[in-house]
Protein backbone atom coordinates (compact mmCIF):
# COMPACT_ATOMS: atom_id res chain seq x y z
CA UNK A 1 0.00 0.00 0.00
CA UNK A 2 2.69 2.23 0.95
CA UNK A 3 4.93 1.21 -2.45
CA UNK A 4 1.27 2.00 -3.91
CA UNK A 5 1.29 6.00 -2.46
CA UNK A 6 4.36 6.61 -3.34
CA UNK A 7 4.18 5.91 -7.06
CA UNK A 8 0.99 7.42 -6.95
CA UNK A 9 2.58 10.99 -5.86
CA UNK A 10 5.42 10.66 -8.29
CA UNK A 11 3.05 10.24 -11.28
CA UNK A 12 0.85 13.30 -9.80
CA UNK A 13 4.13 15.19 -9.62
CA UNK A 14 5.42 14.50 -13.21
CA UNK A 15 1.92 15.28 -15.04
CA UNK A 16 1.85 18.35 -13.03
CA UNK A 17 5.42 19.26 -14.09
CA UNK A 18 4.93 18.12 -17.43
CA UNK A 19 1.31 20.93 -17.43
CA UNK A 20 3.47 23.18 -16.22
CA UNK A 21 6.42 23.15 -18.53
CA UNK A 22 3.77 23.28 -21.69
CA UNK A 23 2.61 26.30 -20.15
CA UNK A 24 5.45 27.61 -19.84
CA UNK A 25 6.56 26.78 -23.65
CA UNK A 26 3.15 27.95 -25.12
CA UNK A 27 3.68 31.33 -23.74
CA UNK A 28 7.42 31.49 -24.88
CA UNK A 29 6.05 30.29 -28.42
CA UNK A 30 3.39 33.00 -27.85
CA UNK A 31 5.99 36.04 -27.73
CA UNK A 32 8.19 34.63 -30.67
CA UNK A 33 5.54 33.91 -32.50
CA UNK A 34 4.44 37.48 -31.62
CA UNK A 35 8.00 38.68 -32.55
CA UNK A 36 8.43 37.10 -35.98
CA UNK A 37 4.98 38.45 -37.04
CA UNK A 38 6.01 41.77 -36.29
CA UNK A 39 9.25 41.42 -38.43
CA UNK A 40 7.72 39.89 -41.18
CA UNK A 41 5.41 42.67 -41.56
CA UNK A 42 8.31 45.31 -41.44
CA UNK A 43 10.00 43.19 -43.89
CA UNK A 44 6.75 43.12 -46.41
CA UNK A 45 6.62 46.97 -45.73
CA UNK A 46 10.26 47.54 -46.98
CA UNK A 47 9.92 44.95 -49.70
CA UNK A 48 6.32 46.44 -50.94
CA UNK A 49 8.36 50.19 -50.74
CA UNK A 50 11.43 49.40 -52.47
CA UNK A 51 9.29 47.60 -55.23
CA UNK A 52 6.85 50.51 -55.44
CA UNK A 53 4.10 49.57 -54.75
CA UNK A 54 0.94 51.19 -53.16
CA UNK A 55 -0.51 48.24 -51.21
CA UNK A 56 -1.66 50.00 -48.27
CA UNK A 57 -2.48 46.55 -46.63
CA UNK A 58 1.31 46.05 -46.22
CA UNK A 59 2.49 49.71 -45.42
CA UNK A 60 2.02 50.29 -41.54
CA UNK A 61 3.79 52.92 -39.28
CA UNK A 62 7.19 51.49 -40.20
CA UNK A 63 8.36 54.01 -38.46
CA UNK A 64 7.45 53.12 -34.69
CA UNK A 65 8.15 49.36 -35.50
CA UNK A 66 11.63 50.41 -36.44
CA UNK A 67 11.43 52.16 -33.21
CA UNK A 68 10.58 49.09 -31.16
CA UNK A 69 12.29 46.37 -33.26
CA UNK A 70 14.95 48.07 -34.99
CA UNK A 71 18.17 50.03 -35.09
CA UNK A 72 17.85 53.33 -32.96
CA UNK A 73 18.82 55.67 -35.78
CA UNK A 74 16.18 55.87 -38.53
CA UNK A 75 15.05 58.47 -41.23
CA UNK A 76 11.81 60.34 -41.10
CA UNK A 77 11.35 62.95 -43.97
CA UNK A 78 9.20 65.74 -42.37
CA UNK A 79 9.69 64.68 -38.83
CA UNK A 80 7.49 61.72 -39.47
CA UNK A 81 4.75 63.36 -40.50
CA UNK A 82 4.36 61.51 -44.08
CA UNK A 83 2.99 57.92 -43.68
CA UNK A 84 3.66 55.34 -46.19
CA UNK A 85 -0.26 55.03 -46.74
CA UNK A 86 -0.90 58.63 -47.22
CA UNK A 87 -0.33 59.26 -51.72
CA UNK A 88 -0.60 62.57 -51.05
CA UNK A 89 2.81 62.70 -48.31
CA UNK A 90 5.01 63.99 -50.67
CA UNK A 91 2.80 68.10 -50.48
CA UNK A 92 3.51 67.84 -46.92
CA UNK A 93 6.12 70.05 -46.65
CA UNK A 94 3.63 73.06 -47.55
CA UNK A 95 2.88 72.31 -43.39
CA UNK A 96 3.42 75.72 -40.87
CA UNK A 97 6.49 76.09 -39.60
CA UNK A 98 5.24 76.88 -36.50
CA UNK A 99 4.49 75.09 -33.13
CA UNK A 100 7.22 72.36 -34.46
CA UNK A 101 7.49 71.20 -30.77
CA UNK A 102 3.59 70.90 -30.76
CA UNK A 103 3.69 68.94 -34.06
CA UNK A 104 6.09 66.60 -32.70
CA UNK A 105 4.02 65.73 -29.29
CA UNK A 106 1.31 64.91 -31.07
CA UNK A 107 3.34 62.85 -33.91
CA UNK A 108 4.48 61.30 -30.72
CA UNK A 109 1.13 60.47 -29.23
CA UNK A 110 -0.39 58.86 -32.39
CA UNK A 111 2.66 56.62 -32.44
CA UNK A 112 2.08 55.46 -28.95
CA UNK A 113 -1.88 55.13 -29.48
CA UNK A 114 -0.67 52.87 -32.72
CA UNK A 115 1.59 51.12 -30.62
CA UNK A 116 -0.93 50.08 -27.82
CA UNK A 117 -3.66 49.46 -30.80
CA UNK A 118 -1.33 47.23 -32.72
CA UNK A 119 0.48 45.39 -29.50
CA UNK A 120 3.94 46.80 -30.29
CA UNK A 121 5.92 47.64 -27.69
CA UNK A 122 6.90 51.60 -26.99
CA UNK A 123 10.33 52.16 -26.84
CA UNK A 124 11.94 52.98 -23.90
CA UNK A 125 15.70 53.90 -25.41
CA UNK A 126 16.70 56.92 -26.91
CA UNK A 127 15.54 56.95 -30.89
CA UNK A 128 17.00 59.76 -33.10
CA UNK A 129 15.32 60.50 -36.52
CA UNK A 130 16.93 62.06 -39.54
CA UNK A 131 15.35 64.34 -41.90
CA UNK A 132 16.27 66.91 -44.28
CA UNK A 133 16.18 68.96 -47.38
CA UNK A 134 17.35 70.52 -50.49
CA UNK A 135 15.57 73.10 -52.92
CA UNK A 136 17.05 74.77 -56.56
CA UNK A 137 15.20 77.62 -58.03
CA UNK A 138 15.06 79.57 -60.79
CA UNK A 139 13.46 82.98 -60.59
CA UNK A 140 12.58 85.68 -63.49
CA UNK A 141 11.58 89.19 -62.93
CA UNK A 142 9.93 91.99 -65.39
CA UNK A 143 10.61 94.81 -63.51
CA UNK A 144 13.35 93.77 -60.58
CA UNK A 145 12.43 95.96 -57.62
CA UNK A 146 10.24 98.17 -59.85
CA UNK A 147 12.84 99.78 -61.36
CA UNK A 148 11.97 98.73 -65.51
CA UNK A 149 15.06 95.92 -66.12
CA UNK A 150 14.36 92.15 -66.18
CA UNK A 151 16.64 89.60 -63.86
CA UNK A 152 16.98 85.82 -63.76
CA UNK A 153 18.44 84.19 -61.36
CA UNK A 154 19.31 80.41 -60.31
CA UNK A 155 19.69 79.95 -56.61
CA UNK A 156 20.35 77.14 -54.03
CA UNK A 157 17.53 78.41 -52.02
CA UNK A 158 17.28 75.71 -49.22
CA UNK A 159 19.87 73.34 -47.77
CA UNK A 160 19.09 71.75 -44.16
CA UNK A 161 19.20 68.74 -42.04
CA UNK A 162 17.04 68.01 -38.98
CA UNK A 163 17.72 65.93 -36.29
CA UNK A 164 15.09 65.15 -33.66
CA UNK A 165 16.07 62.80 -30.62
CA UNK A 166 13.14 61.21 -28.74
CA UNK A 167 15.36 60.52 -25.52
CA UNK A 168 12.67 59.45 -23.73
CA UNK A 169 8.68 58.90 -23.20
CA UNK A 170 9.01 62.27 -21.91
CA UNK A 171 11.54 64.14 -23.15
CA UNK A 172 12.27 65.03 -26.81
CA UNK A 173 15.11 67.52 -28.38
CA UNK A 174 15.64 68.87 -31.81
CA UNK A 175 18.04 70.67 -33.62
CA UNK A 176 18.05 72.18 -37.22
CA UNK A 177 21.34 72.72 -39.21
CA UNK A 178 20.80 75.11 -42.41
CA UNK A 179 22.37 76.82 -45.24
CA UNK A 180 22.30 80.45 -45.26
CA UNK A 181 22.97 82.64 -48.58
CA UNK A 182 24.45 85.35 -47.01
CA UNK A 183 27.05 87.14 -47.15
CA UNK A 184 30.06 86.84 -45.15
CA UNK A 185 31.37 90.21 -44.96
CA UNK A 186 35.05 89.11 -43.00
CA UNK A 187 35.59 86.78 -45.73
CA UNK A 188 38.95 87.52 -47.92
CA UNK A 189 36.28 86.13 -51.05
CA UNK A 190 33.36 87.86 -50.20
CA UNK A 191 32.39 88.74 -53.59
CA UNK A 192 32.25 85.19 -54.78
CA UNK A 193 28.76 83.91 -55.06
CA UNK A 194 29.22 80.75 -54.08
CA UNK A 195 31.25 82.10 -51.15
CA UNK A 196 27.81 83.22 -49.57
CA UNK A 197 27.15 80.03 -47.85
CA UNK A 198 27.20 80.00 -44.47
CA UNK A 199 26.15 76.94 -42.04
CA UNK A 200 24.23 77.45 -38.95
CA UNK A 201 22.25 76.11 -36.12
CA UNK A 202 18.33 77.62 -37.11
CA UNK A 203 16.21 76.44 -34.69
CA UNK A 204 17.30 74.31 -31.34
CA UNK A 205 15.07 72.99 -28.39
CA UNK A 206 14.10 70.57 -25.86
CA UNK A 207 10.85 70.12 -24.50
CA UNK A 208 9.27 67.88 -21.89
CA UNK A 209 5.99 66.77 -22.22
CA UNK A 210 3.42 63.60 -23.19
CA UNK A 211 0.06 64.70 -24.15
CA UNK A 212 -1.05 61.01 -23.27
CA UNK A 213 -0.35 61.89 -19.62
CA UNK A 214 -0.69 65.37 -19.45
CA UNK A 215 -1.96 68.44 -21.73
CA UNK A 216 0.82 70.55 -20.31
CA UNK A 217 4.19 70.72 -21.86
CA UNK A 218 7.49 72.83 -21.51
CA UNK A 219 10.10 74.04 -24.46
CA UNK A 220 13.34 76.29 -24.05
CA UNK A 221 15.28 77.00 -27.47
CA UNK A 222 15.41 78.87 -30.36
CA UNK A 223 12.30 78.52 -31.71
CA UNK A 224 9.83 80.23 -34.00
CA UNK A 225 7.31 82.12 -31.30
CA UNK A 226 4.03 80.74 -31.77
CA UNK A 227 2.69 83.82 -33.34
CA UNK A 228 1.01 83.31 -36.59
CA UNK A 229 0.40 80.21 -38.99
CA UNK A 230 2.22 80.89 -42.33
CA UNK A 231 0.83 78.25 -43.63
CA UNK A 232 0.70 78.67 -47.60
CA UNK A 233 1.00 77.23 -51.41
CA UNK A 234 3.04 79.92 -52.56
CA UNK A 235 6.91 78.78 -53.83
CA UNK A 236 8.01 82.47 -52.44
CA UNK A 237 7.43 83.72 -48.89
CA UNK A 238 3.98 85.37 -47.95
CA UNK A 239 3.94 89.08 -46.89
CA UNK A 240 2.46 88.27 -43.58
CA UNK A 241 5.22 85.98 -42.84
CA UNK A 242 7.75 88.88 -43.57
CA UNK A 243 6.08 91.13 -41.09
CA UNK A 244 5.39 88.80 -38.20
CA UNK A 245 7.70 85.48 -38.00
CA UNK A 246 9.42 85.87 -34.91
CA UNK A 247 12.86 84.08 -34.42
CA UNK A 248 14.34 84.31 -30.93
CA UNK A 249 15.65 81.83 -28.02
CA UNK A 250 12.48 81.59 -25.64
CA UNK A 251 10.84 79.55 -23.30
CA UNK A 252 7.06 78.09 -24.12
CA UNK A 253 4.95 76.83 -21.54
CA UNK A 254 1.84 75.04 -23.78
CA UNK A 255 -1.20 73.34 -23.57
CA UNK A 256 -3.22 70.94 -25.82
CA UNK A 257 -6.09 69.01 -25.70
CA UNK A 258 -9.29 67.93 -27.23
CA UNK A 259 -8.72 69.82 -29.74
CA UNK A 260 -7.79 73.43 -28.30
CA UNK A 261 -4.49 74.85 -27.61
CA UNK A 262 -2.34 77.37 -26.40
CA UNK A 263 0.81 78.97 -25.93
CA UNK A 264 2.10 81.53 -23.15
CA UNK A 265 6.12 82.65 -24.26
CA UNK A 266 8.48 84.68 -23.28
CA UNK A 267 12.15 86.03 -24.71
CA UNK A 268 15.24 88.11 -24.26
CA UNK A 269 14.75 90.30 -27.61
CA UNK A 270 16.60 92.49 -28.96
CA UNK A 271 15.00 96.41 -29.08
CA UNK A 272 15.02 98.01 -25.47
CA UNK A 273 12.06 100.62 -25.59
CA UNK A 274 13.37 103.92 -23.54
CA UNK A 275 10.81 102.95 -20.89
CA UNK A 276 10.41 100.04 -18.57
CA UNK A 277 7.93 97.85 -20.00
CA UNK A 278 8.20 93.93 -18.25
CA UNK A 279 5.90 92.39 -20.97
CA UNK A 280 7.57 93.66 -24.33
CA UNK A 281 8.76 90.22 -24.88
CA UNK A 282 6.27 88.20 -24.38
CA UNK A 283 3.11 87.08 -25.96
CA UNK A 284 0.36 84.39 -26.28
CA UNK A 285 -1.61 82.11 -28.58
CA UNK A 286 -4.88 80.90 -28.81
CA UNK A 287 -6.55 78.28 -31.55
CA UNK A 288 -9.12 75.42 -31.71
CA UNK A 289 -8.76 72.26 -34.21
CA UNK A 290 -11.80 70.60 -35.21
CA UNK A 291 -11.49 67.18 -37.27
CA UNK A 292 -14.80 65.09 -38.72
CA UNK A 293 -14.27 62.37 -41.51
CA UNK A 294 -14.58 65.11 -44.43
CA UNK A 295 -14.12 68.71 -42.58
CA UNK A 296 -10.70 69.83 -41.05
CA UNK A 297 -10.93 73.58 -39.67
CA UNK A 298 -8.37 75.60 -37.19
CA UNK A 299 -8.52 79.14 -36.04
CA UNK A 300 -6.24 80.82 -34.14
CA UNK A 301 -5.16 83.89 -32.71
CA UNK A 302 -2.11 85.87 -30.94
CA UNK A 303 -0.60 88.76 -29.17
CA UNK A 304 2.99 89.66 -29.11
CA UNK A 305 4.66 92.33 -27.10
CA UNK A 306 6.41 93.85 -29.71
CA UNK A 307 5.99 93.33 -33.63
CA UNK A 308 9.64 95.26 -34.34
CA UNK A 309 11.09 92.03 -32.83
CA UNK A 310 9.97 90.11 -36.21
CA UNK A 311 12.24 88.97 -38.23
CA UNK A 312 11.53 91.22 -41.79
CA UNK A 313 11.74 94.28 -38.71
CA UNK A 314 14.96 92.63 -37.49
CA UNK A 315 16.67 92.86 -41.37
CA UNK A 316 15.20 95.83 -42.36
CA UNK A 317 15.32 98.28 -40.00
CA UNK A 318 16.51 97.89 -36.45
CA UNK A 319 19.19 95.48 -36.79
CA UNK A 320 21.44 96.62 -39.33
CA UNK A 321 22.02 99.56 -37.56
CA UNK A 322 23.93 97.34 -34.96
CA UNK A 323 23.70 99.32 -32.08
CA UNK A 324 22.08 98.50 -29.17
CA UNK A 325 18.56 98.98 -31.08
CA UNK A 326 16.93 101.53 -28.80
CA UNK A 327 13.29 102.61 -30.16
CA UNK A 328 10.94 105.18 -28.17
CA UNK A 329 8.36 102.49 -27.57
CA UNK A 330 6.66 98.95 -27.79
CA UNK A 331 3.95 98.24 -30.54
CA UNK A 332 1.92 95.36 -30.15
CA UNK A 333 1.57 92.84 -32.84
CA UNK A 334 -1.66 91.02 -33.39
CA UNK A 335 -2.35 87.75 -35.57
CA UNK A 336 -5.01 85.77 -37.05
CA UNK A 337 -5.69 83.03 -38.89
CA UNK A 338 -8.59 80.52 -39.81
CA UNK A 339 -8.06 77.28 -42.55
CA UNK A 340 -10.92 74.89 -43.94
CA UNK A 341 -9.79 71.48 -45.65
CA UNK A 342 -12.77 69.42 -46.99
CA UNK A 343 -12.27 65.93 -48.14
CA UNK A 344 -8.71 66.69 -47.64
CA UNK A 345 -8.91 67.83 -50.88
CA UNK A 346 -9.61 71.51 -51.17
CA UNK A 347 -8.27 73.94 -48.95
CA UNK A 348 -9.35 77.65 -47.90
CA UNK A 349 -7.22 80.01 -45.50
CA UNK A 350 -7.01 83.40 -44.77
CA UNK A 351 -4.59 85.57 -42.14
CA UNK A 352 -4.02 88.65 -40.69
CA UNK A 353 -0.93 89.84 -39.37
CA UNK A 354 -0.12 93.85 -38.34
CA UNK A 355 0.84 96.33 -35.61
CA UNK A 356 -2.49 97.38 -33.29
CA UNK A 357 -1.15 101.29 -33.20
CA UNK A 358 1.47 103.37 -35.10
CA UNK A 359 5.10 103.00 -34.58
CA UNK A 360 6.03 106.40 -33.27
CA UNK A 361 7.72 108.56 -35.77
CA UNK A 362 11.25 108.42 -34.29
CA UNK A 363 10.61 104.62 -34.84
CA UNK A 364 9.41 103.69 -38.39
CA UNK A 365 7.65 106.17 -40.37
CA UNK A 366 4.71 105.86 -43.52
CA UNK A 367 4.75 108.97 -45.92
CA UNK A 368 6.20 111.21 -42.43
CA UNK A 369 3.56 109.95 -39.96
CA UNK A 370 3.95 106.71 -37.57
CA UNK A 371 3.55 103.72 -39.41
CA UNK A 372 1.16 100.78 -39.00
CA UNK A 373 2.34 98.10 -41.06
CA UNK A 374 -0.42 95.24 -41.63
CA UNK A 375 -0.81 92.17 -43.96
CA UNK A 376 -3.44 89.84 -45.10
CA UNK A 377 -3.07 86.84 -46.92
CA UNK A 378 -5.88 84.56 -48.48
CA UNK A 379 -5.69 81.52 -50.84
CA UNK A 380 -7.42 78.57 -51.89
CA UNK A 381 -5.68 74.75 -53.26
CA UNK A 382 -6.82 72.06 -54.58
CA UNK A 383 -5.07 68.69 -54.48
CA UNK A 384 -5.68 66.40 -57.64
CA UNK A 385 -3.26 63.97 -59.80
CA UNK A 386 -1.17 64.67 -62.82
CA UNK A 387 -0.73 61.58 -64.81
CA UNK A 388 -0.95 59.58 -61.64
CA UNK A 389 1.45 61.84 -59.73
CA UNK A 390 0.07 63.74 -56.57
CA UNK A 391 -0.01 67.38 -57.39
CA UNK A 392 -1.58 71.00 -55.74
CA UNK A 393 -2.75 73.89 -57.63
CA UNK A 394 -2.84 77.25 -55.39
CA UNK A 395 -4.18 80.33 -56.40
CA UNK A 396 -4.24 83.53 -53.62
CA UNK A 397 -4.12 87.35 -53.26
CA UNK A 398 -2.42 89.32 -50.55
CA UNK A 399 -2.55 92.89 -49.40
CA UNK A 400 0.03 94.97 -47.19
CA UNK A 401 -0.59 98.11 -45.46
CA UNK A 402 1.88 100.59 -44.80
CA UNK A 403 4.95 98.23 -44.82
CA UNK A 404 6.67 100.03 -47.75
CA UNK A 405 10.10 99.79 -45.61
CA UNK A 406 9.95 95.68 -45.29
CA UNK A 407 10.40 95.95 -49.73
CA UNK A 408 7.31 94.35 -49.95
CA UNK A 409 4.42 94.38 -52.56
CA UNK A 410 1.19 96.97 -51.78
CA UNK A 411 -0.64 93.92 -53.77
CA UNK A 412 0.56 90.50 -54.35
CA UNK A 413 -1.57 88.15 -57.26
CA UNK A 414 -0.41 84.45 -57.24
CA UNK A 415 -1.26 81.51 -59.02
CA UNK A 416 0.92 78.18 -58.28
CA UNK A 417 1.37 73.99 -59.14
CA UNK A 418 3.38 71.43 -57.80
CA UNK A 419 3.54 67.60 -58.79
CA UNK A 420 5.23 65.05 -57.09
CA UNK A 421 7.67 63.80 -60.02
CA UNK A 422 9.36 61.34 -58.15
CA UNK A 423 8.89 59.88 -54.20
CA UNK A 424 9.85 62.69 -51.80
CA UNK A 425 10.77 64.78 -54.85
CA UNK A 426 8.09 67.68 -55.46
CA UNK A 427 8.44 70.34 -58.39
CA UNK A 428 6.94 73.73 -58.14
CA UNK A 429 6.23 76.64 -60.26
CA UNK A 430 4.45 80.28 -59.76
CA UNK A 431 3.63 83.37 -61.26
CA UNK A 432 2.68 86.11 -58.45
CA UNK A 433 1.83 89.63 -60.17
CA UNK A 434 2.98 92.37 -57.56
CA UNK A 435 1.27 95.78 -57.63
CA UNK A 436 3.85 98.03 -55.63
CA UNK A 437 3.18 101.41 -53.49
CA UNK A 438 3.11 104.86 -54.62
CA UNK A 439 5.54 105.96 -56.74
CA UNK A 440 5.84 109.19 -54.17
CA UNK A 441 5.79 106.77 -51.09
CA UNK A 442 8.74 106.85 -48.49
CA UNK A 443 8.90 105.05 -45.44
CA UNK A 444 11.72 104.85 -42.70
CA UNK A 445 13.15 105.31 -39.34
CA UNK A 446 15.32 107.76 -38.19
CA UNK A 447 15.63 107.59 -34.28
CA UNK A 448 18.62 107.07 -32.49
CA UNK A 449 21.43 107.29 -34.92
CA UNK A 450 19.35 105.17 -37.71
CA UNK A 451 18.97 106.48 -41.26
CA UNK A 452 16.76 104.14 -43.12
CA UNK A 453 14.75 105.18 -46.00
CA UNK A 454 12.62 103.44 -48.84
CA UNK A 455 13.26 103.41 -51.90
CA UNK A 456 16.35 104.60 -51.34
CA UNK A 457 15.58 105.83 -55.88
CA UNK A 458 12.35 106.53 -57.05
CA UNK A 459 10.72 103.29 -58.74
CA UNK A 460 10.34 103.29 -62.18
CA UNK A 461 7.35 102.00 -62.52
CA UNK A 462 4.33 100.46 -59.67
CA UNK A 463 4.16 95.94 -61.34
CA UNK A 464 6.52 93.46 -61.69
CA UNK A 465 5.56 89.69 -62.80
CA UNK A 466 7.94 87.30 -61.44
CA UNK A 467 7.71 83.56 -62.56
CA UNK A 468 9.38 81.11 -60.09
CA UNK A 469 10.75 77.49 -60.76
CA UNK A 470 11.95 75.18 -57.93
CA UNK A 471 12.59 71.45 -57.24
CA UNK A 472 13.04 70.08 -53.93
CA UNK A 473 14.37 66.52 -52.26
CA UNK A 474 12.93 65.60 -49.06
CA UNK A 475 14.86 62.59 -46.77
Amino acid sequence: MKNKLILMFFATALFSSMSIFAASSDKELAARANALENQIRILKSQVSQMQGKDDSSLQTYSLLEMYAHGPAVVTSPSFGVRRPDDEYSDLMNKLSSMNEDLVLLGLRKKMDNYADKNGIPVPSRPIIALSGAVKGQMTFDSNDKFMSTSKSDINLSTAEMDFIAEAGPWATAAMIAKYEDKKDTASVDSVTRWNNSRLLIDRGWLTFGQLNKAPVYFTIGQTYAPFGSYSSGMVTTPSTQILGRVKDRMVTLGYSQYGAYAQVYAYAGETKPTNSEALRHSGFNLGYKYERENLMMSVGAGVIGNLAESQGMQSKIFAPIKSSEQMTSRVVGLSGHIKAVLYDTYTLMAEYVGASKAFDTTDLTFNGYGAKPQALQVEGSIKFKTLRRPGFLSVGYGLTNQALVLQVPKQTFFAAYGVSLLKYTLASIEYRHDVGYGLTDTSGSTGFGRNITYPKTVPACRHNNRVTAEIGVYF
